[in-house]
This record gives C-alpha cells, structure tokens and sequence, in this order.
C-alpha cells in the first residue's frame, strides 16, 4: 500500500482560491470591491470626516483599505490565470497566438509578411495533412482575400525557394509542433486568420534574441517564452510602485487582471504581446523618477513595436512647444537688453524675420512636391492651388522655424529646461539606430514595403472588433430603433423594480394583410421574472452597425473634428505635470487609431492618469469608470458575443473616459485670467450667498421680535 501524501500548504491554498473563483465570480466581484474600496478611501481622505474620527483613526482604516486592495489584486491575478491555473484550453500555453509571433519573428526572412499561411500548408501536407477546412482554403496574405489550398500545393518550389534546406526542414519541425498542440477545428482557425503583424524591428529583435535560438524541441521552453509577457506585467507593476506608490500598482494589477479587454483569448499565454503597453507605462514611470532619457528609449521601443504607439509622442510634443513658445520670449526679451536702440533691434529682428520667410517659402515648395497618395484620405485633393497652399503652408513652417532657432538657442544656452529636448534626441537615436539595424538584418526596405502593405490594408478594413473614435464616427443604428421608447420601458422596470411591483416590458407584434396593404401592430404586456432579464432584452436591441461609407461621405467633418481635438489637446496639455502630460496621450490616441480590443491593455496607461491622485474625487470617478467598464464588457458579451456592439459600446466608453481626460486637463491649464475670473466670479456667488442668508436670518429675527412684543 502506497502511502499517502499530504499536499502542502501552498496547494491547499491554491485549492481553495481555486474553489472559491468558482463560487464567485471574480469578473464582476474583484472591480465592484475595488470600487466601494475607492469610494471608502476618498471619505476618509474628507476634512469632516478626519476632524470627527481623527487622523489616527483615519489613517489606520487607510491602511486596512490598503490591505484589502492587496487580496482584490491576488484575486484579479487568479482571474488573470484563468481562475488560478484553471486554464481555458487545458494550459497556459496559446498556441493559437504564439504560432503567429513565433514563427514570424524566426522565420521572418524567409515568409516576410505574406508567405506564413502558404509555407504552413505546404509543411503541413508534408508532414501528413491535418488541415481539413470544408472550402479547402486559406488566407491570402498578400491580398487578404482566399486562396485555394491546391494553388498553395501547385507552387510548392516557390514558397520554399525562400528557405535553405536546413531552414525548411527546421520550419517543418516547427509546424509539426504546433500541429501537436492545436486542435484540428483551431489548425483549421489559424490558417485563414489575418497574419503576422508584429514591426521588422520587433521581428528583427525578438527573432534573433529569443525565436531562433530557442527552439521548439523543448515544450518546456516554449512555456518559459509564453512566460515572458507574465514577468514583464509583474516588473512593470514593481516599477509603479517605485515610481507612484502602492497604491497605484495594485489599481493596475486589478485592471489588468479583470478588465474584458484583457481576458486570455488572445494576450495570454502567448508571445510578448504586451511588451508595447508595458514599455509605454515604463516610460510615464521614468517620466515620474525624472529619467527623461531612459522615458525617450521605451517609447521608442513600444513605437517600434507596433507603431500606433507613436501618438504618444503628442503629449511630450506639446511640452516641447509650450517651453519653446517660453524662448521665443525670452528671446526676444533678450534681444530688447542687447539692441535697446529700437532701431537697431527691428533692423536685427527684420533680418531674422526675412531669412526665415525665405526658408519658410523653400520649405512650402518642399512640401508641394509630396506624392498625393499620402493625402488620398483627407478629404482634398493635392496638391491645392498655388495661392492657398502657400497662403497656408508659409505661416506654419515659419512658425516652425521661428520655435527651432529659439529652442537651439535656449538648449545650447542653458535658458531652457533640456528633459524634453533630451527625451526626444533619446526617441530619435533609438528608432534610428534600431532602424538602420533592420535595414542591414534585412538586406534592404523590402520587409518595411511589405508591413506598410499589409498594415495599410488591414487599417483600411472594417473589422467588428476595433475600438477608437472612427468605429463610433462610422456607427450607424436600425431606423426602426426607438432610443426614447426604450429609455421609457428602463425607466419603468426601475421603478417597479424598487418598488416591488411585477415587472413588465411591452412587446410588439406587426401582422400583415393576405393583400400586403395592411399592417396591425398588436401591444402585448409581458410579464419578466426579474430585473436583469427585462434590462437584456430592452437593451439587447440597442445593436448599432458599421458603414464604413460615412468615413468617406464625411472626410472633411472627421478631419475638422480631429483638428478641433488636437488643438484642445495641446492646450489642454500646458500645465500638466510631466508624466501627466505624457500618459495624457491616451486622448489623441482614441481619436487618431482604433486598434482590435485586445491592445487596450494600454488602459494602464491612462490609469496613471488618475490613481497617483485617487483621494481627489474627480480623478477616482475616473477609476471608477474604468472598472465599470471592465465588467460592461462581460455584460455586454452576454447579450451581443463577438459582435460589433459589443465593442461599439466600450468604445463609446472609452469616448466619455478620454473626453473626461481633456475637461481635467484643460481646469488645470486654464489660462490665468480665465482662473482670476472664475475665482472672482465664485466669491461674487459665495458673497450673494451669504448675504441672502443674512438677510433671511435677520428677517426672521425682526418677525421673532415682533411677534414677542406683540404678546
């Protein structure tokens, strides 16, 4: 008989984590805590409530807050694993993603951004044939339409052409793995999804730091490489909290781990996924610790990786301009001490005014002379007449000139503050470098043709699961939708919802005439069991639709509105402080680009925005509003699956998040006078005020008085 084991106590452990996100559901349960917890620190941080309780007090249930935030992010961490290692698909491991981003950075010579799909195939009808799809096609990634898996086979040399012997034969190795560990229906998935997508660089990086010399014959390494987006999350989370506090850490890690967007189908368990956010929230974190330099290389990196993070780079920018707005006036504060004979100084500020002009007019020319493909979606056809484009070209280049001059001067002076100018020449030598590397990897700029193709076309399809401002420009609903009926039927099951009353929703039924000419519609009261399922079925008609038709309809009101709110950006961006101004990008972000779902794990980085200052109520209604929307998405999945709504409606989520983001910024860049005369304008209210209640007051003591010497 064999004897019995006694499991450790780190298991029992697990065990009863394990039973108890089973019982509970942790989506719902870890954000909804995590927000009575938020509501619980903003009181205690409240004057009345300190001078009633005391500061001792006070900051001892702060603590026990604190506490508390600590297991709801041991929690989010087990719902992050599937429930604590109770794993979707029987492992960690995702195949299905990892085959892309692996065998796209190994083999990135050989299969560049259109032969992945291709080479599969043929590999796999070599290595005896598991693709067994109905229509016996696959993706064309070159065209991204279908091609018949028999053409694939026909053109078989083609394809490996591309591969030495020895190359091919590790690539088949590969595809067998992968065979092994995906199901046939997922194999079958896989080869007519939408490809690699992942940066030369990247590819360039990864392919010859971890793909290529780490190989497939080891499941066990390929677990450790599945591993590396866990560890980066976890040193990630340490450096916030070196960098902003305890607290802000533990507000990541819970919305990383609970939010829908960042739930295991497609960012979990497979190839350093979350690299770009996580560089980008190292970044802010460096911006924080005031290493500017180390800031400017991880958002290159993150730029690097997937582009799109690049807009970024609007925050710094409008640091950059405001500071170089401020040596412009010293500048020309300086010229008025040097050349105090005024003739002097209009003699030297008309030379550099009209050397400027002159370059000002050779670089309108200069800009004349783009190709008009790269206006084709804006609205205009290029280039414009003569007259308008130099009436509108010469003022911004000479305005550009103008703050290049006064930032050399300034920098090379020491007049100006060089964090910014640092952080850039950083950015700029790491993209150049890392560049210019790709180009000799590569052998020369085809892989960059080929991932701008591939990225272009992907950007201009339609695809349900983007989020941004375009999928809500482009949003339209059924005209048999009615909004104000609906809101009126909510408005009803509340009510009687709360005051106990039966709930009932109004159901129509159209009948027709045998002659087609007559239509009655038949009202039916019906009677729900419960709340929940009377707001589903109201709301689960609420199913907008894409037309991508208004994006071109309406070039020029989408451009118009992009202008508006970068213009309200950068002045909004004037008094931030530095990491604030960088994580603030977020803003321009959602209006310029509109990633699939699942890149929104760079909410983390909006979330700096707010948590560092989570005891000042406008910034926690902010958090607030990101873990309801982390559970939106749950909801929103029951009624609507993987369907545009789904993502139509965490986007307009988001929408009210990065407006919110802007009405902060711009109450803390006000210009000074605006601020004098809303704090005039708030005593003038104060004084009225109080003199109304004086009044009153004094009013019923004369009416007390009278009345007692009457009696």
């Amino acid at each position: 008989m064999e004897p019995i084991v006694q499991p450790s106590f780190f298991q029992v452990v697990l065990w009863e984590l394990q039973r108890f996100s089973r019982e509970h559901d942790l989506r719902y349960l870890v954000p909804s805590l995590t927000i009575l917890l938020i509501i619980g620190m903003v009181l205690l941080k409240r004057r009345f409530i300190v001078d009633y309780i005391g500061e001792t007090i006070s900051g001892f249930l702060r603590g026990i807050l604190v506490g508390i935030l600590l297991i709801c992010a041991v929690l989010a961490t087990g719902n992050y694993i599937d429930s604590f290692g109770q794993w979707r698909y029987g492992t960690f491991f995702n195949a299905y993603e990892f085959y892309h981003y692996y065998m796209g950075s190994k083999y990135a010579r050989e299969i560049g951004y259109t032969r992945l799909y291709a080479a599969s195939i043929i590999a796999d009808d070599e290595t005896g044939r598991k693709y067994s799809n109905p229509q016996n096609t696959i993706r064309n990634l070159a065209t991204g339409t279908y091609i018949s898996v028999d053409e694939v086979l026909k053109n078989r040399d083609q394809y490996k052409a591309y591969f030495s012997p020895v190359r091919w034969e590790e690539w088949k190795k590969d595809i067998q793995f992968f065979k092994r560990e995906l199901t046939t229906s997922r194999w079958n998935n896989v080869l007519r999804d939408k490809g690699y997508n992942a940066t030369p660089v990247w590819s360039m990086l990864v392919g010859g730091f971890l793909s290529n010399p780490i190989s497939t014959d080891n499941r066990n390494h390929m677990l450790i490489l599945a591993s590396l987006d866990l560890i980066l999350i976890g040193i990630t989370v340490l450096v916030v909290a070196w960098a902003f506090g305890i607290r802000p850490a533990l507000f990541m890690v819970i919305l990383i781990g609970t939010h829908y967007m960042m739930r295991f189908s497609h960012m979990k368990g497979a190839f350093l996924r979350t690299d770009f956010a996580m560089t980008l929230v190292l970044a802010a974190c460096m911006i924080k610790l005031n290493k500017y330099k180390l800031a400017g290389f991880f958002t290159a990196y993150s730029f690097l990786s997937r582009i799109f993070p690049g807009v970024y780079l609007f925050g710094p920018g409008a640091r950059l301009f405001w500071d170089l707005c401020k040596m412009v006036k010293v500048g020309y504060d300086e010229l008025r001490i040097r050349f105090y004979d005024n003739r002097q100084r209009y003699t030297v500020i008309g030379v550099i005014t009209g050397f400027n002009v002159l370059l000002a007019f050779i670089g309108a020319g200069i800009i004349r002379k783009l190709p008009s493909s790269i206006f084709e979606n804006f609205g205009f056809s290029w280039p414009l007449s003569l007259g308008i484009h130099y009436l509108l070209f010469v003022p911004l280049v000479f305005v550009g000139l103008i703050l290049f001059w006064a930032g050399v001067w300034g920098y090379f002076t020491g007049r100006m503050e060089r964090v910014w100018v640092n952080y850039f020449i950083t950015f700029g030598a790491t993209v150049a470098i890392l560049f210019t590397a790709s180009f000799c990897y590569y052998g020369g700029l085809g892989q960059w043709r080929d991932y701008s193709d591939k990225i272009g076309r992907h950007n201009k399809d339609i695809s349900p699961w983007r989020v941004g401002y375009k999928y809500i420009f482009i949003a339209q609903f059924p005209q048999n939708l009615d909004f104000k009926k609906s809101l009126k039927e909510l408005l009803g099951i509340t009510v009687n919802a709360i005051l106990g009353r039966p709930i009932t929703i109004q159901e129509s039924a159209t009948t027709q005439s045998k002659d087609a000419k007559v239509q009655t519609t038949k009202v039916n009261a019906i009677e729900v069991t419960n709340f929940s399922t009377a707001f589903k079925k109201i709301v689960s008609t609420w199913k907008p639709f894409t037309r991508s038709a208004i994006y071109r309809e309406q070039a020029s009101r989408w451009w118009l509105t992009m202008a508006i709110v970068l213009v309200l950006c950068l002045i909004a961006s004037r008094k931030l402080s530095p990491y604030e101004t960088f994580v603030f990008g977020f803003v321009p972000c959602f209006f310029l680009v509109s990633p699939t779902y699942y890149y929104y794990i760079m909410l983390a980085v909006p979330l700096l925005f707010f948590t560092p200052k989570i005891d000042n109520i406008p910034r926690a209604l902010a958090v607030i509003w990101l873990y309801i929307s982390a559970m939106a998405g749950y909801y929103f999945y029951t009624m609507w699956e993987q369907e545009f709504p789904t993502y139509y409606w965490l986007g307009c989520m988001l929408f009210v998040l990065a407006i919110y983001m802007l009405i902060l910024a711009m109450c803390v860049s006000m210009p000074e006078f605006v601020v004098r005369y809303l704090n005039t304008l708030k005593e003038k209210i104060v004084s009225t005020v109080v003199n109304i209640v004086m009044k009153q007051k004094r009013d019923n003591s004369t009416e007390a008085s009278t009345e007692a010497s009457n009696s």
